[in-house]
């Protein structure tokens, strides 16, 4: 092995690491879509439905670590109105929620000192989706014209936090706040 280079794992690790805020954005995007799709269908195992995490809170918490940019927020817009179809919400009600969790955690980012405290940076994420799950039973509540049930959405916001778990590194775009802010 070669002076000062390192093992980098897999090639999948190190294709990863080479790809640009761009890509990553598109592939984030191709995973939301994906798992948009796949909980158009109810899941049902042995008679109980399993809770379905809302892919776009998942993006909206990992594109939030390089604070506000314009991508990002373009692309949860987009992903917002696919969306609003597959609930029949009214077209926007998706947006607020999403724009909601990006806002609540890039702000977050900017204002405290994460890169110091590892106990903040882990909680971060969960504040911001419960922020964003906060907003999106008061527009469920508001539609419905009485309070929505808790116990679906607490599911729900489970399901979400679990899947952020396990794919926060690929919605991470590798960027901090101000540095290169118009590559986002």
């Amino acid at each position: 092995m070669r002076r000062g280079s390192r093992n980098r794992g897999s090639g999948l690790a190190r294709f990863w690491d080479r790809t640009g805020p761009t890509a990553r954005l598109g592939y984030g995007m191709i995973i939301v879509v994906a798992l948009w799709w796949i909980g158009l269908d109810t899941v049902v195992v042995a008679g109980v439905q399993i809770p379905w995490p809302i892919g776009l809170l998942v993006a909206a918490m990992g594109w939030a670590r390089v604070g506000l940019a314009m991508r990002p927020m373009l692309a949860l817009i987009a992903l917002s109105l696919l969306f609003d179809l597959g609930a029949n919400a009214p077209f926007g009600s998706y947006m607020i929620v999403a724009l909601t969790t990006y806002g609540v955690h890039a702000a977050a980012e900017s204002a405290l000192d994460l890169e110091h405290d590892p106990v903040l940076q882990g909680v971060l994420p969960f504040l911001s989706l419960f922020a964003g799950l906060l907003v999106l039973w008061t527009l469920a509540s508001v539609g419905a014209g009485h309070f929505a049930r808790l116990a679906p959405l607490v599911l729900t916001g489970f399901a979400t936090a679990l899947v952020f778990g396990a794919l926060a590194p690929v919605f991470h775009l590798r960027m901090r706040p101000g540095a290169l802010a118009g590559r986002a």
